[in-house]
């Protein structure tokens, strides 16, 4: 009886055992997401964890309560296929949490619903602990959105990369304005930011993770992901005619910026210069007129006035009528010329604040914004330019007001054919500019472009083209050679600020045609993979930084470098940018050139600190194309319309209205043959010991000329 008592007993025990133990794992429910990119965990007490499959970078965070009939959804949205961890908690409000990854896509979503109307309390996701030996790339929002190494702004993007810049970017989707990602000793969370207090039910927000093998190829994965979610349809690089043709502008830095030629007034002075500009036959595509132009501050007039505390906003957007008596229409006119212009934000003493709706310094009133526009487009403007952003023209921080402004602006703009620069820009007007087509351009660097400008332009420059958005590198003057190089290198626009004593277009026409259209690369220009590393070191290394040109599989590549600590010449491989087996490299500025792998190492010495180069790679026909030397991207489209290299070289040459000649430059490792398809050979000349043959070629009534050469053939070349 004992024994049968016994063996209840353990029985009892053991049943009582596994039901604890079944309840336990009921009650530690985890569900695991994972595709080639990410894994994902999440359990019912709350706590999830990231690891970046990839390369094992572990995030840990928690919601800090429990997370509630936690589901696996599947689906498909404007990012494609994936799969989803779906969950329910309470915290001041209940809410839907879920985590997102796609199929086959290096991308995972975090995302935070209201359910209930509830207090701003508890971001989502919250960090505990994320990956200790990784490198920080962040932007500020103050100067202006511009980068720092070991720096993860409030705004975002971050880029978290190693050693080898294999790359994490982090960013919010949506709510760019109140969005708060705040890092701490240990991890970050995301979330909105604490000035809004309550949160509405149905609000939504959602964080990125878009992982990359290289830190610019992380900008680009990440650049596709929000234009996507945008809807965008990025500008093509000669979407409007600012990033079409050479342009004139008056702002800081510029010659007349609020000052003028006191014999000609500033209209006089404005229809001068774009008179000398014809005179050097050298045409301007636009005119870019500033804060100049319109009455500002309480005492309503042009003049520069202080913008301290806000002081010295636009009273009317309208023409000066001491500078303008006629409007802007007949300056417009007088001028013959596009017009770019500049707008503040509105001062206190602007009648605007009693007519139109207000939020903050700006205007959110649709009346206000479809008016102007109407007005702009009238008077012969063509691009409409908002600066001042991360400062002064600013809403009130809350859920609607900055996106009205932004989106009011834009959907008037874009109603009257106008497209849109953004200038001083905060993280957050990158982000949501993507989600406007119209905007076109935005500013990446501080006034008046120069030396002390090109590392924050490279790097703010590969935040705005992974949104889709061309950079601007600001105004200089004609004769500053560097500045010319890299300006034409963003494939944006290229403008001058010089006076009419120190107008020389000589330079000028490295970097467009002669009818002002611009010959740019097909990319903005971008620091390689490696100085991100080295810089985020502390090393100061040589700044190495390419575009480049593609016809098919053939790359031509534009290396811009210059240095940052002594004068050393900079050492690269071809193998840099991609390129492999034999490639030519030019150096542009002594015209020499020499035949190397891909994998040797090229030593391009520095002068005034910097030096710049072409690398070609040698095709099948045992050529490679360096194209127009005289042009600063010596195989842009503008330039060079179609190549190819099938054992002979095709190579079509693009030419401007009353441009007679042009000479073409071609690596052959001997005398090759040239035959005329269209145009005429002018002059062909052959260099023996720099292996380099000159094609001097004159345009059809077409303004094309199609040449192909074969090294095959006997040369012609007595």
């Amino acid at each position: 009886m004992q024994t049968d008592h016994c063996n209840r007993q353990r029985i009892f025990f053991a049943f009582t055992t596994v039901l604890l133990f079944l309840t336990s794992c009921a009650m530690a429910q985890q569900a695991v997401l994972t595709n080639n990119s990410f894994h994902v965990e999440v359990s019912s007490e709350g706590n999830y964890q990231v690891v970046v499959g990839r390369y094992g970078w572990t995030f840990q965070g928690s919601l800090g309560v429990p997370a509630k009939n936690i589901q696996r959804h599947s689906g498909t949205d404007k990012l494609g296929a994936y799969q989803e961890l779906r969950f329910s908690y309470d915290r001041s409000g209940l809410r839907q949490g879920n985590i997102r990854i796609y199929d086959y896509k290096p991308i995972l979503q975090f995302g935070m619903t209201m359910l209930t109307a509830g207090q701003n309390l508890g971001a989502f996701p919250d960090f505990s602990s994320q990956p200790n030996n990784l490198h920080h790339l962040g932007f500020q929002p103050k100067p202006f959105g511009t980068y720092r190494f070991g720096y993860q702004g409030p705004q975002g993007p971050w880029v978290f990369f190693d050693e080898n810049a294999h790359a994490l970017v982090i960013s919010p989707a949506d709510h760019f304005f109140v969005s708060d990602m705040q890092p701490d000793a240990s991890g970050f969370a995301s979330g909105i930011t604490e000035k809004v207090a309550k949160l509405p039910i149905s609000f939504t927000h959602t964080t990125l993770f878009v992982v990359a093998a290289g830190v610019n190829e992380g900008f680009a994965a990440w650049g596709q992901v929000m234009q996507r979610l945008a809807g965008r349809t990025p500008p093509t690089d000669s979407a409007d005619i600012l990033l079409r043709k050479l342009s004139y502008w008056t702002d800081r830095g510029a010659a007349y910026f609020y000052r003028f030629e006191p014999q000609m007034g500033y209209a006089g002075t404005l229809v001068a210069v774009e008179k000398k500009f014809a005179q050097f036959d050298l045409p301007l595509g636009s005119m870019q007129i500033d804060s100049w132009f319109y009455p500002k501050g309480r005492n309503a007039d042009w003049h520069r006035t202080k913008w301290v505390n806000g002081a010295g906003g636009i009273y009317l957007y309208e023409a000066d009528k001491d500078l303008f008596p006629k409007g802007l229409g007949a300056f417009s006119h007088e001028v013959d010329l596009p017009l770019i212009t500049h707008s503040r934000w509105i001062d206190q003493s602007s009648p605007y604040r009693k007519q139109y709706k207000m939020s903050g310094n700006v205007i959110i009133d649709p009346r206000y914004w479809r008016k102007t526009a109407a007005w702009l487009h009238a008077a012969g403007v063509v691009t409409y330019e908002q600066d001042w952003l991360r400062s002064y023209a600013q809403a009130e921080v809350n859920l609607t007001d900055p996106e009205k402004f932004h989106d009011m602006m834009a959907h008037a703009m874009q109603r009257e054919g106008l497209t849109m620069q953004y200038c001083m820009p905060a993280p957050a007007d990158y982000m949501q500019g993507a989600h406007y087509n119209n905007l076109t351009t935005i500013r990446t660097s501080r006034d008046r472009f120069g030396r002390t400008r090109w590392d924050e332009f490279l790097y703010d420059s590969r935040m705005a083209r992974a949104l889709g958005i061309w950079p601007w590198v600001d105004v200089f003057r004609s004769g500053e050679q560097a500045n010319l190089v890299l300006a034409t290198l963003s494939a944006g626009p290229v403008g001058v600020g010089d006076s009419l004593s120190e107008l020389d277009t000589q330079d000028l026409l490295h970097a467009v045609r002669s009818d002002g259209v611009i010959v740019k690369p097909d990319v903005t220009i971008r620091p390689l993979d490696r100085m991100y590393v080295a810089d985020a070191r502390g090393e100061q290394q040589p700044m190495i930084a390419s575009s480049w040109t593609t016809f098919g599989k053939t790359h031509i590549t534009y290396v811009f470098t210059y240095a940052r600590k002594g004068a050393d010449p900079t050492a690269f491989q071809a193998a840099d940018f991609g390129l492999t087996g034999p490639v030519y490299i030019y150096n542009w500025r002594t015209g020499s050139g020499v035949k190397l792998d891909a994998q040797d190492v090229y030593n391009l010495p520095l002068r005034d600190g910097w030096g710049y180069a072409i690398v070609t790679p040698v095709g099948p026909s045992g050529m490679a194309l360096v194209g127009d030397t005289e042009q600063i991207a010596t195989a842009g489209r503008q330039r060079i319309g179609q190549f190819s290299d099938h054992g002979r070289l095709h190579i079509s040459v693009r030419f401007a209205a009353g441009e007679k000649a042009r000479t073409i430059a071609v690596y052959a490792p001997q005398e090759p043959h040239t035959s005329m398809v269209a145009g005429r050979l002018e002059k062909e000349s052959y260099d023996r010991t720099a292996k380099l043959l000159q094609l001097t070629v004159a345009s059809n009534k077409e303004n094309d000329a199609v040449l192909t050469v074969d090294a095959s053939k006997p040369s012609q070349i007595k």
